[in-house]
Order: C-alpha cells, then structure tokens, then sequence
C-alpha cells in the first residue's frame, strides 16, 4: 500500500512540454541543412595509473591486505561537423580502465568489467542549431553535467582533481539549451525527454526493464563572472510505481580572484522498487516515500603568487543518510561518484567497505536454500540484484559531512610543475555500531593528499598522488574475542600519466 497519494511528476511534465515544443521550434520550417562543407576532427585522451594501496579495507581480517595494479583506457571522440548548422559526435572507449595482464578481476569489478569486451561505443549524438529562438537541439545518447557535478557527471576529467572519473552520466534524450529573448542573451531555458539505460541510476529502479523516463528542465543565467541556475528533473518508472522530483540549484561567483560555487540537491517521490525481506513473510514490495539531499560549496582564492602559493581553496559539503534502511523512508543522498574529493576515504574505503559487507551478506543469503528463506530461485535473485546497489556507493560521498581545505604551489624555477596539498575531515551523519553496545561511532577519520603533475605543453603530463587517511572510529570492528579493534590508517601511491588530442 502506498504511503501517500498524488503524483509529483504530474507537477513538472506540463511545463516541459510547453518549454520543449516553444524551445525547439518544430514549426519553424528548417529546409535543408546549408552545405559549407564538412569538417572531421578527433579528440581523445590515453591515460595510464599506477595503484597501490596498504590496508585498503582499514579493518577486519582483510585489513592487513595490500593491493597493487596497473589500467589503462584510450578515448576517442570523433566529430563530423556539418557547416554552421549540425554535427555529429561520438564517444568510443578502448581497453576501458583494464587492469593490465588480466582482462576481469573481481576486486575491480566496479572499474573492470570481466566481459572481454575491450572497445564500447559510449555515446553517439547528433546536434542541430535552429535559428527559432537560437535554439541547439542535441538528440542522441550522450553526457549530461550540471553544476558541480554531484548530481549530473558526465564524467569528464578536470584538471588538478583528486583521482580519475571512471563511470560517466549517459543518458538517451532529446535536449534543447535555447535563448528565449535573443541569440546574444545570457539566459538559457534547458529542457529535456530521455530514457534511462537499463538498470537505472538508483537502486529502486527494477533491474531488468526499460522503462524508466527522463524528463528535465531548467533555467541558466551564464555570464563571464555569475553562472546561476535551477534544475528541475522527474523520473517515473511505472513497473515499480516509482515517481520521483529532484530538485538543484546552482550558483556561481567568479571575480577574478574570488570564486564562490554552491549546488544543492534535494529528491522527493515514492516508489514500490525497493523489496523488504522477513522469515515469516518472505518478500514484500512495500511503498516507501523517498526524501534526500545533498549540498556542495566551494570557496577558492586564486593567483596569490606568495611564495609560490597559488590558490587556496576551502570545499564543504554532505549528504543524507538513512538510520533505519528497512523503515517506509529512504533518506540516503550519494553524490555522483566521479565527483572526487580526495583519494581514499569515500572512493576507495567507503567503496570497498560496501562491496565486502554486500558480498559477506550475498554468500550467506545465496548460501541458503530456498526452502529456509521460503523464496524461490528468482525471488532470491531479485532481492540481492536490488540491494546490491542499494548497500554500494561506487566511492560516492553519502551519509557524511566532511570539510576540505587544499592548497596549490608552482615551483619558481619550475613553472610547468604544480604541487597540490589537501586536508579532509569527514564524519558520519549517521554512527556505526561496531562494538554492539548501542552507542554511535561517526568519525570518519582524517586524510592528507599530495599531488604533483608536470604538464609537457598542452597534451601530456605526468603526475603522482599520494594520500594517508587515519580511520576514524566509524571503522572500528569486532575481533578475536569479540574485542573492539582500532581501524588501521589507509595509504596509497598513484602514478599518473596523460596525453590528450
């Protein structure tokens, strides 16, 4: 039974399909598209890194375990440019983060598919600029970014960021980005139909069905010095009676020197997705109200030029968590796990941590026979295929707070070389419980990050990372004897190198 009447996505559909129909301009007769020619061009990146990792699991009897490997990924992104009026883009990947001498190892299955597959058609889209309201209509299946990315990522690199993106935003949609009052004019109307892949981008999606729909739209002022804006999104999948709002807003200030940058998420809908599980009455599919948020604000200080200081820059940020999973709310928020904020503990701890605890869950769940749990053979796998994603964060952050001043130095009779130090204080909004007593554990812990790249010209650099992540007690566990035990620290050192075209 539902929790709720009503239907969010009854609130946003109407205006989408008013602002899509007057973006795009479909009664505007195009003609033929002018032939001035056509334009080839290929851009793309090769990157290489160097893992390793000591105590990677902070905890346990895997926490002793040391982890060292190599990948690597080619991009390469085609375009067909079709004079002023169209163009056609395309993404292929090559060899995608592969760890090298293996083709699939379970340890890096979030970031090394075992399939044997070595070359994926990523994304093709096609792109058409309408003279009707300087409207640019990209249809096809492509990235989308937003803000700063902790809600849409379409996984590009940025430069000087803590790790590498691995997964990337894809969607497949019809996306206007118009100018309603002129084509000079700094604002922007955006709206967009899609479908969602199979499998979905949350866990309450039903994993096998296609028919999870899309529908955004959003308004942008964009200057050279103020970057505004609010997005509005609605996904509804009617096979599992989820309709969801997601609401996020955006704000810019860039003065030169100053830079002030905030995004705020907040989702509300329902859904019938999410199984329950009990002995006595095996599956149920409850409906569940789902309400989270999540918030990024970056503060950055540039061209300083003390002493070879550059910027100082001072990020804060967090995301819901949910202190009864199994009750009618879902209250957890993770961001987009190409949004990077350091390089182990949400990335790789937080990551890693979830995979173990699903995987130690699965084997004794699987372990079962059907007879115990009173499931079938399919029901059994329909509920770990569900919470497989619901208990993994892909290295996102979620159920945290955290604050991260960093730094950035050039070396005076260096200049192609930059040093980046960064701190990171993070804790839990939400405790664990690892010595049974009832009392929450919600720190985090503590990393230091240092980086360093030499940029050669304008296609290649070189780089190395390193970081150290004293566990905090959110990562303390049972041992022999049921003793509590300390979470170890964490480290690792990143080899990096890049060239770009």
């Amino acid at each position: 039974m539902r929790r709720f009447a009503g239907n969010p996505h009854a609130l946003i559909r109407p205006v989408i399909g008013v602002l899509f129909l007057a973006a795009a301009g479909f009664s505007h007769p195009s003609g033929a598209i002018a032939q001035n020619g056509v334009d080839f061009s290929v851009s793309g990146e090769y990157r290489a890194r160097s893992y390793f990792f000591n105590h990677f699991l902070a905890g346990g009897e895997t926490g002793d375990k040391n982890l060292t490997y190599l990948q690597h990924r080619f991009e390469v992104g085609p375009k067909i440019r079709l004079g002023d009026e169209a163009e056609i883009n395309v993404e292929l990947s090559l060899l995608g983060d592969r760890v090298w001498g293996e083709d699939g190892l379970p340890a890096f299955a979030e970031t090394n598919d075992a399939d044997g597959v070595n070359i994926a058609l990523d994304r093709v889209w096609g792109e058409i600029q309408f003279p009707f309201l300087a409207a640019r209509v990209s249809v096809g299946r492509m990235g989308f970014d937003w803000g700063r990315g902790i809600l849409f990522n379409s996984g590009e690199p940025v430069a000087g960021e803590w790790g590498d993106p691995f997964y990337g935003d894809t969607y497949d949609q019809v996306l206007v980005d118009a100018r309603p009052i002129d084509e000079t004019s700094d604002l922007h109307v955006l709206v967009a139909i899609g479908k969602l892949s199979e499998g979905g981008e949350e866990y309450w999606y039903g994993s096998e069905n296609d028919d999870i729909d899309q529908y955004l739209a959003g308004i942008v002022y964009d200057t050279s010095f103020l970057r505004a804006g609010v997005l509005l999104v609605e996904h509804n999948q009617s096979s599992t009676s989820t309709n969801l709002i997601t609401g996020d807003a955006h704000a810019m200030i860039d003065l030169i020197r100053f830079r002030s940058d905030l995004e705020l998420v907040y989702r509300y809908g329902e859904t019938e997705g999410i199984p329950n599980y009990s002995y006595l009455e095996g599956v149920e599919y409850p409906g569940k109200t789902i309400h989270q948020f999540g918030w990024s604000w970056e503060m950055r200080i540039m061209g300083l030029g003390v002493s070879a200081l550059e910027d100082v820059i001072f990020e804060f940020g967090g995301a819901s968590g949910d202190s009864q999973p199994d009750d009618w709310n879902v209250t957890a928020f993770t961001f987009d796990p190409d949004y990077n904020v350091s390089l182990l503990l949400f990335q790789e701890l937080m990551r890693r941590r979830s995979e173990a605890e699903y995987a130690s869950w699965t084997e004794s769940f699987e372990g079962a026979a059907p007879s115990i749990l009173g499931l079938s053979a399919d029901e059994i796998e329909e509920v770990t295929s569900v919470w497989s994603a619901r208990m993994r964060t892909r290295g996102g952050v979620s159920n945290a707070v955290y604050l991260k001043p960093s730094f950035s130095f050039t070396v005076p009779t260096l200049e192609s070389l930059e040093v980046m130090l960064a701190f990171l204080w993070a804790r839990a909004r939400v405790g664990s419980d690892a010595d049974g007593d009832g009392k929450g554990n919600y720190n985090l812990g503590a990393e230091f990050d240092l980086g360093a790249r030499y940029v050669l010209g304008e296609h290649a650099e070189v780089g190395v990372q390193m970081g150290y992540l004293i566990a905090g007690d959110y990562f303390d566990y049972l041992g022999s004897g049921n003793a509590v035990r300390q979470a170890v620290p964490v480290s690792t050192v990143q080899g990096r190198f890049t060239i770009r075209f």
